[in-house]
Parts: structure tokens; C-alpha cells; sequence
């Protein structure tokens, strides 16, 4: 299940690594439009779900409580690796696939399908019956709603009920708008990082990386400026005197 990105565009070299689910019929898009991604999905190889902008939340909403209602949901782990789930039982109640339905226009028989789908890949997986697992992943598309800290709280819990972190056939995980991004922060690209999502003020991980590069852990550099603070200084005593800017709008984003 892919949420909030169009990976087609954005990351190209990654569709190659979508070709298991498409050949399984389960490669599943969200996406208002028909983006090149969700064209993936055609032809048997999934489905595309286009609910109207905005309304992610209520989709993701919908399809756990098929998951919950229809006996889809991996209660063992629910229970010992989770807690709350009775709170989300409570909300996820008024969220009716016929209601998601109104509120999305994704036809509700769509959201029970998806579901099931995504039920069943645990299923297999975890029978032996395939290699391949359950995976749901989202992208800046949804995370970046006015509602866009819920609605990845919404995606989160749709994959703890269904047992996917931490296994060892499925998962869960967020997909950053390029895959440049991506990779310059494993490669500590960031001004309080280091490579591999160190931070830059850890001792251990500044003794680490200084071994490695050959230099003395306090020849490193402390922690830059965060974008907006940069942006502050320019033309301020002490500040970024000249800055270059490629391929990014920074004064929007």
C-alpha cells in the first residue's frame, strides 16, 4: 500500500523493487490522480484508490476498521507488542466503509478490498505460502496535510494491527520526496547528522566516524544551523555570506 507519492517520478530506480507486488496482483496506490505510479497498478497488477484530496486520513481510518471488524487484525501481537488498542477501537468505530465512502469517494467494496488484501499478504507470508509480505509506505503527499500528523499516526496504527513492524516478511516505512533526499541524509548530509542518521553530538558516534575518516573526533564540526535559522543570518554580522541554491525552493519549503 502506497500513500503520498508518486515513486514512478520522483525515484524511478526504486518501481523495480514494486514488481513483486504488481506480479502478485497487490501493489495498491493512493493518489488522487492518475499519476504514473498508479498507472502500475493497472492491468491486474493492483488497485488505485483515489479519494478526493485531503481525505487520506478518513481512507486509512476506514480500511482498519475493516481490519478490526472483520477479524483481519493480528491480535496476538496486538497484545503484547501495543497498547491503546481499545482507544483505537473507539474511533475507528464511526468509520463505517459506507461513511469512508462519502466522505473519500473510494466506493466502500474498494476499502474492504483493500483490507482483505492487505490481510491476506500477512496471511501467506507468515504460512509459508509466498516470499513477500505486507508492506504499507507513505509519502510527503499525505504527511504534509494540515491533518498530516494524524493521518501518519492513522497509517502507523493501520500497521500495528496488522503485526507488520518488526517482522520479518512485512513492514512499515515513510518515503522521503526524492530519492536524493533520501540518501543525503544516510550520508549525514544534514547539519546535526552524521552518516547513518548519527547525531553529531554523540561522542560514540563522532569517535566512530572520525576513526573511520582518519581524522581526531574533535577536528568535526558541532551542530549547523537548521534551514530557517540559516536563512535568519544572511546579511547579519557573523552570518552565511553567500549562499547557492539548487534545485530547491526554500523560501516556501
Amino acid at each position: 500500500l502506497l500513500l503520498g507519492s508518486n515513486v514512478a517520478d520522483t525515484m524511478p530506480p526504486f518501481v523495480q523493487h514494486l514488481q513483486g507486488a504488481r506480479d502478485a496482483g497487490g501493489l495498491i496506490v493512493v493518489d488522487p490522480r492518475r499519476s504514473a505510479t498508479a498507472a502500475l497498478a493497472a492491468g491486474g497488477a493492483g488497485l488505485h484508490l483515489q479519494p478526493t484530496p485531503g481525505t487520506d486520513m478518513a481512507l486509512l481510518l476506514g480500511i482498519a476498521h475493516v481490519v478490526v471488524h472483520e477479524g483481519l487484525a493480528d491480535r496476538d501481537y496486538i497484545d503484547r507488542r501495543t497498547d491503546g488498542y481499545r482507544s483505537l477501537v473507539r474511533s475507528l468505530n464511526a468509520w463505517w466503509p459506507e461513511r469512508v465512502q462519502s466522505a473519500t469517494g473510494v466506493p466502500a467494496e474498494l476499502v474492504r478490498d483493500t483490507a482483505r488484501r492487505l490481510a491476506e499478504g500477512v496471511r501467506q507470508a507468515r504460512a509459508g505460502l509466498s516470499a513477500g509480505g505486507t508492506y504499507i509506505l507513505t509519502g510527503r503527499g499525505v504527511e504534509q496535510h494540515i491533518d498530516g500528523t494524524d493521518t501518519a499516526t492513522a497509517a502507523i496504527n493501520l500497521s500495528l494491527l496488522l503485526g507488520l513492524p518488526g517482522s520479518t516478511h512485512s513492514g512499515y516505512g515513510t518515503l522521503t520526496g526524492q530519492g536524493n533526499g533520501q540518501g543525503g541524509r544516510e550520508h549525514g548530509q544534514k547539519s546535526d547528522q552524521l552518516p547513518g542518521y548519527r547525531k553529531i553530538t554523540d561522542p560514540a558516534a563522532r569517535e566512530h566516524v572520525a576513526a573511520v575518516w582518519g581524522v581526531a573526533p574533535d577536528q568535526l564540526p558541532g551542530p549547523g544551523l537548521p534551514a530557517v535559522e540559516m536563512l535568519k543570518s544572511l546579511g547579519r554580522p557573523g552570518g552565511v555570506r553567500c549562499l547557492f541554491v539548487h534545485g530547491s525552493n526554500i523560501a516556501v519549503s
